[in-house]
C-alpha cells in the first residue's frame, strides 16, 4: 500500500512538472540549430527532477540543525551523506588497490658487507677485515679457463696449457699424448689419463653438503670403532688381572704382614700402648667434638631474635599476608599444668606469648617428667622380668666392634579406628591406658621402619576421637585417672599437631561440621556437649588463632559466633554456662589481634539481664545496645539483694555440667552466683583486651555502665571486682568522650571571585560566530579565553573526525581482505575442479579405450 501510494505520487509529481503525459510541440522550425534557451531549458529540467529525486528520498539529504531563533531565515548547511559515503568508499578502494599492486615491489637496500651488524669491531677492524676478504676472494676466483688471468697460469706446462680436440696449442706435444689412430684402445685409454691429469691440475672446488656429511660420517665411525677396540682391549686386561686377583693379595698380605712384624719390632712397648690407646679414642663415640658452650648472652640473643621472627610472621598471618616459609607456624604455646575442664583465671597462664612459638620434639619427648617419674617403677619392673639380648663386641687387631642385637617386632597392631583402639583397652583402666598409649608410641618410631610415621598419623586421629568420646561421659573432676588421661591426651594432641598437621586439620574439620549440623538442629541434649567445649579449646591451644584466614581457626570461630546467636541462656542453664565459657574462650583467641566480636558483646549484655537483681528497675536503659524495650525478669534472676563472692574459684567443666542440671535451689543460687561473678571478670578481660583500644569504645561502655551501676546498687557488700570493672568502664568512657571530635567538612582554601567589568565593543556583530577572531584586544582575559576554548573545540571535533575516518579505513580494509580471500579461494577450487575434470576425462577415454579393446579381442576369438 505504502508503494503503490509512493509511486502514485512520483507520477503525479512528473506529470505536473511536465515529464509525462501528452506532450503539444509543433513541427515548424524543426531545421532551426538549438541555442542557449535550449541549454538553459535543459538545466532548468535537471534541477527540478533533482528536487524530486530529494523529495522522495528525504534521508539522502542532511540539513544541520540550528538551535537560534533566526535559523531559519540563514541558510543551512545540507549535506549528503550517502553521496560521501561512496565517494570515500571509491577513493578507500583506489588506495587500497595501489597499495596492493606495490606491495612486495618496492625493496630496500640491505648492508650485507662484513661487521656492519657488529658494534664491537671498531672501523680500522671492519676495513682490514674487508679488504682480506676482497683479496681472497679475487684469488679464489682465478681460472685456468679465465684468458684474462695470466698470473697463476704456466703454459709452458704440458699439462696446463691451452688445448683443443686434446691437441696443445702451442705447438708442443708430449710423448705421453702420442696418439696411434689405428689403436681405438690406445686412445681411449691416453685420453682419459688427460682428462684425469686436468682434473688433478684444476684449483679445489668447494665441496658440497653432501660430501661433507659423507666425510663427518665417516670420521665418526672410525672414532667409534677405535674407541671400540680401546675398549676390548681394557677388559681383556680387566679380566686377566681378576683371574690373578688372589695371587696378588696373598703376595700383599705377605709383604704387609712382614712389614709390620718389622715396625713392630723396632717400636717400645710404651709406643704400642700409646697407638693403642689413640686407636681407642678414635674408635669412642664420646670423643667427637660437641657444639661449644654459649654464654647468656648469646643464648638470650638467640631467644630474642627467635621471638621477633616469630613475632613478625604472626604479625603477617594476622594481617592475611603469604608467609615466606610455611612449615614455621606460629602457635599458642602449649601449657603443661592446665586441664581441659579448668575455666579459672589461670586457664592461660603459663601458656606463654602466642608470638614465641613452640617446636614439636618427638612423641616420647612430649610425654611430661611427671609421667616418666610415676611409671618409672612399673618399667624397672618390666626390665627385670624380660631378658633384653646384650651386645657383642668382636676384636679384630686393634678395632674394636659392637654387634647390636636385632629389635624385636611390633606385638601390637597400630590402631586405625577407634573400635580397634577400644580393643586394647578398658574404659575404666585409666592407667594402663597410658600405658598402652605409650607402648603403641614406643613401637611405631618413625625411625625403625618405613610407613610408621604415617601409622602415627593416623592414630594421632583415633587419640582425638577418644578425648572427645570420652569428654563426654558422666565422670566427675574428682576422678584422678580420668583428669590424668584428660591431661594427657590434651597435652600429646597439641604437641603432634604441628607434626600430623594435614591429618589433624581434616579431623578437626569433621568434628566441626559435625557439631554445626546439631547446632542447627536447635534440640538442648545435642547441643551442647561437654565435647564441643573440649574440642573449641584444643583449637586455641594447638593453632594461631590470630590468623586472618585459617582452615580450622574461621570455622572454630563461626561456629562459636552461631552458637552464641541460637543458644538461650534465659531459659536454659547449660546455655548459660557454655556462651559464658565460648565468651571466655574467644577473648583469649583475639587477645593479640584485638579484634572486637559483636556476639561476645551482645551475649555478655543478655547473660547479666538475666541474672542481675530487679532488672525491670535499672536507670538509663534505653542506653543498652540490645534492649528496644525494658527488660523484664527470668527465672534465673538473682533476688535483690544478692551477694556475691569476692573471689573466682576454678570452674570446672564437669561440675558446672552438673549444677547446671540440678533441680536443687542451694546448687541453683550457687551456680547463678558464680555465673554473674564470671561474667563480670570476662567483662574486664573483654575491655582491657578489645573494647579499650577500639574506636566504638564510647558506645561499648555506655551501654555497660547502666548495667554496673544497678548490680553495685543491689549487692549486699562492696564487691572489688564490680568497683574494678565500673571504675575501668567510667575512665574509658570519659577518655573516649575527651579524645573523639566531630566530623567536619573538609576545609579548602578559600577562592576569591572574580571581579571583572564587562566591556563594550563597538564592532559587536550578533551575525558572527566569533567576536575576537577580527578585532580582538590582546590584553583581554575573556577574548584570550574563549579563543583557547575555541581552539579545544576544534581539535576535539578534528579528532573525533580522524578517529573515525581511520575506523572507516580500518572496516574497509577487513572487508577488502575478505573478499581478496574469497577470490583466491574461488580460483583454487575453480582450478582444482579443471584439473580433477581433466584427470577424470582422460581415465574415462583410457577406460573407453580399454572397453573397445577388450571387446575386440573378445570378437575376435
Amino acid at each position: 500500500m505504502a508503494g503503490g501510494a509512493q509511486l502514485k505520487k512520483l507520477r503525479e509529481s512528473l506529470q505536473n512538472a511536465g515529464f509525462t503525459g501528452q506532450s503539444n510541440f509543433s513541427k515548424k522550425g524543426k531545421g532551426k540549430k538549438k541555442g542557449a534557451q535550449d541549454k538553459l531549458a535543459k538545466d532548468e529540467r535537471q534541477k527540478v527532477l533533482n528536487d524530486i529525486r530529494e523529495q522522495f528520498n528525504p534521508f539522502d539529504v542532511k540539513v544541520t540543525r540550528n538551535k537560534r531563533a533566526d535559523a531559519i531565515e540563514k541558510k543551512l548547511t545540507v549535506g549528503k551523506p550517502g553521496l560521501n559515503k561512496q565517494f570515500g568508499e571509491e577513493s578507500r578502494r583506489r588506495e587500497f588497490n595501489e597499495r596492493m599492486q606495490r606491495k612486495g615491489k618496492a625493496g630496500g637496500i640491505i648492508d650485507r658487507r662484513f661487521g656492519e651488524g657488529n658494534s664491537k669491531l671498531t672501523p680500522e677492524e671492519k676495513m682490514l677485515e674487508r679488504f682480506t676478504k676482497e683479496r681472497l676472494s679475487k684469488a679464489n676466483k682465478s681460472s685456468m679457463y679465465n684468458l684474462d688471468d695470466d698470473n697463476n697460469i704456466d703454459f709452458d706446462d704440458e699439462d696446463t696449457g691451452l688445448t683443443h680436440l686434446g691437441q696443445s696449442l702451442s705447438g708442443k706435444t708430449s710423448n705421453n699424448n702420442t696418439i696411434d689412430d689405428d689403436d681405438f684402445f690406445s686412445k681411449k685409454r691416453n685420453v682419459d689419463n688427460g682428462n684425469e691429469n686436468e682434473n688433478e691440475d684444476q684449483p679445489l672446488r668447494k665441496k658440497t653438503k653432501a660430501e661433507v656429511m659423507k666425510e663427518v660420517i665417516a670420521k665418526s665411525k672410525k672414532f667409534k670403532h677405535e674407541r671400540q677396540q680401546k675398549h676390548l682391549e681394557n677388559m681383556e686386561m680387566v679380566d686377566e688381572l681378576d683371574d690373578d686377583f688372589e695371587n696378588v693379595m696373598d703376595e700383599i698380605s705377605v709383604s704387609n704382614k712382614n712389614k709390620n712384624n718389622n715396625e713392630d719390632n723396632g717400636k717400645s712397648k710404651f709406643d704400642l700402648d700409646y697407638e693403642m690407646k689413640v686407636t681407642e679414642a678414635k674408635l669412642d663415640k664420646r670423643s667427637k667434638p660437641t657444639d661449644r658452650t654459649k654464654t647468656e648472652e648469646e643464648i638470650q640473643k638467640e631467644a630474642e631474635e627467635k621471638k621477633a621472627e616469630y613475632e613478625k610472621k604472626r604479625a603477617q598471618r594476622m594481617e592475611g599476608e603469604e608467609e615466606d616459609d610455611d612449615n614455621d607456624g606460629n602457635q599458642v604455646h602449649k601449657s603443661s599444668g592446665a586441664t581441659g575442664d579448668d575455666l579459672g583465671d589461670d586457664f592461660w597462664d603459663g601458656s606463654g606469648d602466642e608470638e614465641t612459638g613452640f617446636s614439636v620434639s618427638s612423641s616420647l619427648e612430649s610425654l611430661s617428667s611427671d609421667e616418666e617419674t610415676s611409671d618409672a617403677s612399673d618399667e624397672e619392673n618390666e626390665i627385670k622380668n624380660t631378658k633384653e639380648p646384650k651386645e657383642t663386641t668382636i676384636k679384630i687387631g686393634n678395632k674394636t666392634i659392637v654387634v647390636k642385637p636385632k629389635v624385636k617386632e611390633a606385638t601390637l597392631i597400630c590402631p586405625k579406628t577407634l573400635s580397634d583402639f577400644k580393643n586394647y583397652i578398658t574404659d575404666s583402666e585409666y592407667e594402663e591406658t597410658v600405658k598402652t598409649i605409650k607402648k603403641i608410641f614406643e613401637l611405631y618410631q618413625p625411625k625403625l621402619a618405613e610407613g610408621n610415621k604415617e601409622r602415627l598419623g593416623i592414630f594421632t586421629t583415633v587419640l582425638f576421637e577418644y578425648l572427645l568420646e570420652l569428654a563426654n561421659k558422666p565422670i566427675g573432676f574428682e576422678d584422678k585417672g580420668y583428669v590424668r588421661i584428660m591431661d594427657f591426651l590434651t597435652r600429646t594432641i597439641c604437641n603432634l599437631t604441628e607434626k600430623y598437621e594435614q591429618l589433624l586439620l581434616e579431623s578437626y574439620r569433621k568434628h566441626i561440621t559435625n557439631a554445626h549440623e546439631r547446632l542447627l538442629l536447635q534440640d538442648p541434649k545435642q547441643f551442647p556437649l561437654k565435647s564441643d567445649t573440649i574440642l573449641l579449646t584444643l583449637v586455641g591451644r594447638s593453632f594461631s588463632t590470630s590468623d586472618k584466614f585459617h582452615l580450622v581457626v574461621i570455622p572454630a570461630l563461626l561456629i562459636s559466633c552461631e552458637a552464641l546467636e541460637f543458644i538461650k541462656p534465659e531459659i536454659n542453664k547449660t546455655h548459660m554456662f557454655f556462651g559464658l565459657y565460648i565468651c571466655d574462650l574467644l577473648v583469649q583467641y583475639e587477645r593479640i589481634s584485638e579484634r572486637i566480636i559483636p556476639e561476645v558483646i551482645s551475649f555478655i549484655h543478655r547473660l547479666l539481664l538475666t541474672t542481675i537483681p530487679n532488672p525491670d528497675q535499672i536507670e538509663d536503659w534505653d542506653k543498652i545496645l540490645i534492649c528496644s524495650t525494658k527488660p523484664l525478669s527470668t527465672k534465673f534472676t538473682i533476688k535483690s539483694p544478692c551477694l556475691l563472692p569476692n573471689e573466682i574459684e576454678k570452674i570446672s567443666i564437669s561440675k558446672m555440667w552438673e549444677l547446671s542440671n540440678s533441680v536443687n535451689l542451694k546448687d541453683e543460687n550457687l551456680f547463678l552466683n558464680q555465673i554473674t561473678i564470671k561474667t563480670i571478670k570476662t567483662l574486664d578481660n573483654l575491655i582491657s583486651k578489645m573494647i579499650k583500644n577500639s574506636i566504638a569504645s564510647l558506645e561499648l561502655t555506655s551501654s555497660f555502665i547502666p548495667i554496673i551501676r544497678h548490680l553495685i546498687k543491689n549487692n549486699k557488700e562492696t564487691n572489688s571486682i564490680i568497683i574494678n570493672v565500673a571504675n575501668k568502664l567510667l575512665n574509658i568512657n570519659k577518655l573516649s568522650i575527651k579524645e573523639r571530635k566531630p566530623l567536619k567538612l573538609q576545609k579548602h582554601r578559600a577562592i576569591g571571585i572574580q571581579q571583572v567589568a564587562p566591556r563594550f565593543n563597538e564592532n559587536f556583530n550578533p551575525d558572527r560566530k566569533s567576536q575576537y577572531s577580527v578585532n580582538m584586544d590582546p590584553m583581554d582575559p575573556i577574548a584570550i579565553r574563549d579563543e583557547i576554548s575555541k581552539l579545544k573545540h576544534q581539535v576535539k571535533d578534528e579528532r573525533k573526525q580522524a578517529l573515525k575516518e581511520l575506523r572507516r579505513d580500518t572496516k574497509f580494509e577487513a572487508r577488502a581482505q575478505i573478499l581478496r580471500k574469497k577470490k583466491e579461494y574461488d580460483e583454487y577450487h575453480s582450478k582444482m575442479a579443471k584439473i580433477y575434470n581433466s584427470i577424470q576425462t582422460e581415465e574415462g577415454t583410457a577406460k573407453n579405450e580399454y572397453e573397445r579393446e577388450k571387446k575386440a579381442r573378445k570378437n575376435k576369438k
